[in-house]
């Protein structure tokens, strides 16, 4: 069952969209975003939201995935990490590259951001040799916040 494998959900929201980011044992990682086809209001897009978070949560109930719910803490660095999502829809990698490095400048240890950039270029790499070369190489002297990880 694909659920087995799954073991991390989080889930943002903007204000246009649902952002949703998978990752499964493999450290293998899936990022979509849900953007309605057409306008909804704040209250439709919030009840989708909430619909979403309860299917997740009764998924959760059968397995041991953890699901976090990252519009609690909603902040403009999420705003960033919607704009990545939206980059990457529409093929854009350059763009969605220069916001992951906006996110990673202002909060280095943003998970989400991190994340999406091990899926744009680091695939076929584990995920925390990959954030270690990656940082040692572009953000030297940032590699200490990577040493409680």
């Amino acid at each position: 069952c694909f659920y087995n494998t799954i073991t991390n959900i989080k889930i943002s929201k903007s204000n246009r969209s649902i952002l949703v980011n998978i990752q499964d044992k493999g450290d293998n990682i899936i990022n979509f975003s849900i953007t309605p086809a057409r306008t909804v209001n704040s209250n439709q897009l919030n009840s989708s939201f909430e619909n979403l978070i309860s299917f997740f949560e009764q998924i959760k109930i059968f397995t041991s995935i953890k699901v976090t719910n990252l519009s609690k803490s909603f902040t403009k660095d999420n705003e960033l990490i919607s704009k990545v999502g939206e980059a990457l829809k529409h093929g854009d990698k350059t763009k969605a590259g220069l916001l992951i490095d906006q996110a990673l400048k202002k909060d280095f240890t943003n998970s989400t951001a991190w994340e999406l950039l091990h899926n744009l270029i680091g695939q076929g790499k584990e995920f925390s040799k990959f954030q270690k070369e990656f940082t040692s190489r572009y953000y030297p002297d940032k590699s200490h916040l990577l040493d409680n990880k």
